[in-house]
């Protein structure tokens, strides 16, 4: 039967596209076990659209084969059965991993899993006081591989009652078990998640006696209100959610309501900590779908969680939408190592609004380096992309904010492609430290990076906390550096020393402070004045041969002008004649341009007429 089943696949593949009506489409395949022939019956099969919410389930025949009928578009799979892991096509165990199936009219796709055996817990589920309709038990994995990644089972039925959580990646786990208006219990009875047990699962064996015993919460009320940013006017008829868990669809305190008159809406919530959510499917014709997170956040990775306790009251949970602008727009692209080429995962790629400085949305790179950026309004971006082994860095390939490229989002953008520059662990023992302020406190998110003298490229970096305090301690090799300090609407700064380094006479180099200054006045009005000339800070800085200056010029025209360099006396070193046309330019220039190569030193540049001026270390 199975011979039967492949040679019918084939012939759907090969005559596929003219075999169904113009406006009929079909997903079809087989659920099979890895390494074996052997076929799943009666394996649950989940359609995700291109939002990845569930739209539609079937289930495998005896010989694993399944169908969906569909029309055009692109969608998302899964496969689950009993002690197997939920798997997304294409293998892979996570949904934001997952590959999107494109599907035209009258075409067939077809899909194949090969699901792997997992382990499984289980116990008894019980709770005190009050009746409830369900409850869920979550086994968060906390090793590698899958760090992170969880599994649950629904619980309905009178209590007390046993239940089996199947499909578990073999490794360490720690386990909750959740009900509505009850109290969360992290497995043997804790309360917090940094106190439960490890468990340990492997593969086709259990682990039993997982037991819960849930105590009744409190009630909590907030109220808020949804509405148009540009008007003011209420949002009406307009669901609005509320939910503790990542997986929202099987939180049992999950709530929705529909906001009323002016936008108006409350909850009453069992105590807890949750996360409010908005979702319109109609705000805006043709402008696409606004998923929108409090507060003023598209991505529930950066969105502010708020928590209810028994007896407050919370008011102003407010949703301000900016119609004015498209929705539910992407970004996608790849991640590779500048040297090796090979593909990075696991690298933190956020998108930034060029002109605020505000993280909009954040993603994971996967395994074979891509990304997907989505649920972005229209916008002008900055991409940063940052992880454990990575140096932070902005598309494209730059450690300074200003010398970024720009990605002017209208409609989705896709193959964004950018090499990292990752982190060796250098000689332990060596260090940097030291302290970054503004003139408003502290700097909490700076980046500082070590330069080796005469590199183009830093080696090590290290990121301000809330006390504007830094330190870089891997990476770092015996030698001298240079080192530069950056933040998202601060002009970025050269410490006006070079540093050394050795493990023997100098291992760590302390009190390398920076103080920031915020830039003259906004990009937005910068580049939105007339005639306006804005002069951006240079890259690579320092550099040992050609810089590039970025000069936006807000002419209607071609305008020519002198760009001027100045030694560290202020004496001229040379002038330098540029034509500008209209909008962004990149200008050139190296320690040659002036007929003879200057000395290695700190220049500062300027437009001659233009007030500002930046500075730059030239190095030989």
């Amino acid at each position: 039967m199975d011979k039967i089943f492949a040679i019918i696949i084939c012939l759907l593949l090969l005559f596929g596209i003219g075999a169904f009506a113009d406006d009929t489409a079909f997903i079809s395949g087989r659920v099979g076990v890895e390494n074996s022939s052997q076929s799943i019956l009666e394996a649950k099969l989940y359609l995700y659209n291109s939002h990845k919410e569930i739209i539609d389930s079937a289930y495998s025949s005896q010989n694993g084969g399944f169908q969906f009928s569909l029309i055009a578009g692109e969608y998302y799979l899964s496969a689950e059965s009993g002690n197997f892991i939920r798997e997304y096509y294409p293998s892979v165990y996570r949904i934001s991993e997952a590959g999107k199936i494109v599907v035209f009219s009258g075409q067939n796709v077809a899909v194949y899993f090969s699901l792997d055996r997992g382990g499984w817990l289980g116990g008894i589920f019980d709770y005190l006081g009050d009746d409830v309709e369900k409850g869920l038990v979550t086994a968060l994995k906390v090793d590698e591989p899958y760090a992170g990644w969880r599994r649950s089972v629904l619980i309905t039925g009178q209590h007390p009652i046993n239940y089996v959580l199947n499909g578990l990646i073999p490794g360490a786990y720690k386990v909750a078990g959740m009900a509505s208006a009850k109290k969360t219990v992290f497995y043997p009875g804790v309360e917090n998640i940094e106190n439960a047990d490890i468990i340990y699962v492997e593969r086709n064996a259990g682990v039993p006696d997982m037991s819960f015993l849930l105590e009744p919460v409190g009630f909590g009320h907030v109220s808020g209100r949804a509405y148009d940013l540009n008007t003011g006017e209420g949002l009406i008829g307009i669901p609005i959610y509320a939910y503790q868990w990542c997986e929202f669809w099987t939180d049992p305190n999950m709530q929705s309501v529909i906001t009323g008159e002016e936008g108006l809406f409350d909850f009453d919530l069992p105590a807890g900590v949750y996360n409010f959510y908005l979702n319109c499917d109609g705000c805006i014709p043709d402008g696409g779908r606004i998923a929108y997170y409090y507060d003023n956040q598209y991505n529930p990775i950066l969105a502010d969680k708020v928590e209810v306790s028994s007896g407050t009251i919370i008011t102003g949970l407010d949703f301000a939408v900016d119609l004015n602008v498209s929705h539910g727009l992407t970004i996608s692209g790849n991640i590779i190592d500048s040297e090796s080429d090979q593909a990075l995962s696991d690298v933190v790629v956020t998108a930034i609004d060029y002109f605020t400085g505000d993280a909009i949305s954040s993603t994971y790179s996967i395994s074979n380096g891509d990304y997907f950026l989505e649920n972005l309004p229209s916008g002008d971006y900055l991409l940063q992309y940052s992880g454990s082994n990575v140096i932070p860095f902005f598309y494209r390939s730059t450690e300074n904010w200003q010398n970024a490229e720009v990605i002017v989002l209208r409609v989705s953008h896709s193959g964004i492609q950018n090499e990292a520059i990752t982190q060796d662990f250098g000689n332990l023992g060596l260090a940097i430290s030291g302290n970054v302020l503004t003139p408003d406190g502290p700097a909490c998110g700076a980046r500082v990076y070590a330069y080796p003298v005469g590199g183009e490229y830093p080696i090590a970096y290290g990121n301000t906390g809330a006390s504007g305090e830094y330190s870089i301690t891997a990476g770092l090799v015996n030698g001298y550096y240079n080192i530069v300090c950056d933040l998202i609407k601060y002009n970025f700064e050269v410490y006006p020393f070079e540093i050394y380094l050795d493990l023997l006479e100098n291992p760590i180099a302390e009190n390398i402070d920076f103080l920031l200054e915020p830039t003259a006045a906004s990009i937005n009005d910068n580049f939105n004045t007339p005639g306006k000339i804005e002069v951006l800070a240079n890259y690579p800085n320092p550099f040992n041969d050609i810089t590039r200056i970025p000069v936006f010029s807000g002419s209607g025209a071609g305008i020519d002008v002198n760009l001027a360099v100045y030694n560290i006396l202020g004496q001229r070193a040379g002038t330098k004649n540029i034509n500008l046309h209209p909008g962004m330019n990149y200008i050139s220039w190296s320690g040659r341009d002036f007929g003879r190569e200057v000395p290695s030193g700190v220049y500062f540049y300027r437009i001659e007429g233009v007030q500002k001026t930046h500075k730059m270390v030239f190095l030989k």
